[in-house]
């Protein structure tokens, strides 16, 4: 049976968190529903986002997260300085959203996990509906 799944990335700095959504999109065994940005600089990791979505005929919902306001590891900065995005930053809402379509939504957190953790203080009744695939850390 195929999943649902929900990626939460700070997408657009080290290479393997476009690899993981890659990988993700063209799997069999998940589908994505909602990819959601974080550590957004002025939403510029959801424009790369769209930019790559959109060069390899995907349509996924997108959803821009929380800002820390850090330009720090965020290397496609000027790749997409010029494009125009629709910043919609109501990744809470969104993340419930899916959750309450589907009996049971895998999260893969390839990022920082304030998204995830803001999700879960507004909406603690759905946790045993949600299992979040967690990677973190540095080598």
């Amino acid at each position: 049976m195929v999943k649902p799944l929900i990626i939460d990335t700070d997408v657009g700095g080290d290479p393997d968190d476009l690899f993981a959504i890659l990988l993700a999109l063209n799997s069999k065994e998940v589908d994505v529903k909602l990819i959601l940005t974080t550590d957004d600089y002025n939403c510029t990791r959801l424009k790369f986002l769209n930019r790559v979505l959109k060069s390899i005929g995907k349509k996924v919902p997108t959803v821009s997260g929380a800002d820390f306001q850090r330009k720090k590891n965020l290397v496609v900065g000027r790749i997409v300085s010029k494009d125009v995005v629709k910043c919609n930053k109501n990744q809470v809402e969104e993340i419930h959203n899916v959750v309450n379509k589907y009996k049971h939504t895998y999260i893969l957190c390839i990022g920082p996990l304030t998204n995830i953790a803001n999700y879960i203080l507004k909406h603690p009744e759905t946790r045993d509906s949600v299992s979040l695939i967690i990677m973190g850390g540095f080598i």
